[in-house]
């Protein structure tokens, strides 16, 4: 899975590009007022929850499992099943994650903010091809080229707020519980570990933008270069894995975002 972030667009009060707000029309609105009243740094902390049940072990577990029921897999099959199953839709993951975690905020407010963070994939998508126009495109061929490229995460937003609305107003799927909650995955108990996250995913974002704006040879050395450049964003993680975390980091953000395109 990518690993989201918020930073393309004030998700609580900036505007979106046209693209991006001719195909979600109303969208952000919506998902700001199941929102109201969090701050940004809620937004942050809830979207740290997101990426860190997206990123578990559990859910790939869940996801192969069912993945290979649901295709009459057999058990040698089942290994390649979570990164075929997962680019399917980026919003069915998380609606898996209902039956394996129990979250510290609402899970309307969760999907709410993880819609807000797709419409964020879309912006950076779209501002991304509002730059790259060359002299060999037309008009029309650019456009279509941006629109086929946006869609997929506007789509996801829209489905994501579709859940967040019905999990807000206590819809049917949204309150049976499959599970008890004290078999589940308790984020309450893991706070420290999402504080640490946290900064981790945005400096994850940040070196994203730093390799593709650059020329580096691998991503060994862009995040060599990245770690002396902007030491402060990279300073909460340890001498020992920094290098490691971030690379392995790039890596998976770049494969995902090559896998939607």
């Amino acid at each position: 899975m990518l690993t989201l972030g918020l930073e393309a667009t004030d998700p609580l009060n900036g505007d979106y590009p046209q693209v991006t707000t001719a195909e979600t029309i109303g969208l952000a609105p919506r998902m700001r007022g199941i929102l109201q009243g969090r701050s940004r740094d809620d937004l942050d902390r809830m979207l740290t929850q997101v990426n860190i049940m997206l990123e578990s072990p559990e859910l790939q577990k869940a996801i192969a499992h069912d993945f290979a029921i649901e295709h009459d897999l057999g058990n040698d099959e089942a290994p390649e099943a979570p990164a075929r199953y997962l680019s399917a839709s980026e919003a069915r993951p998380l609606l898996a994650c209902l039956d394996i975690f129990e979250p510290i905020e609402s899970w309307a407010e969760l999907f709410a903010t993880f819609s807000l963070a797709l419409l964020n994939e879309a912006v950076v998508t779209e501002r991304q091809y509002s730059i790259e126009l060359t002299n060999e495109d037309s008009d029309s061929e650019h456009n279509w080229r941006m629109l086929f490229n946006v869609t997929p995460w506007t789509s996801a937003a829209l489905e994501a707020g579709a859940y967040a609305e019905a999990l807000n107003v206590g819809s049917p799927f949204g309150t049976i519980q499959t599970k008890p909650v004290s078999s589940k995955i308790s984020l309450h108990s893991q706070k420290g570990g999402i504080a640490r996250h946290g900064p981790t995913h945005k400096a994850i974002r940040a070196l994203r933008d730093f390799y593709l704006a650059g020329n580096h040879p691998s991503y060994a050395e862009a995040t060599k270069r990245f770690c002396k450049a902007y030491p402060a964003v990279v300073k909460h993680l340890s001498d020992d894995n920094r290098h490691r975390t971030l690379k392995e980091g790039l890596s998976r953000i770049l494969k995902s975002s090559a896998g939607r395109n």
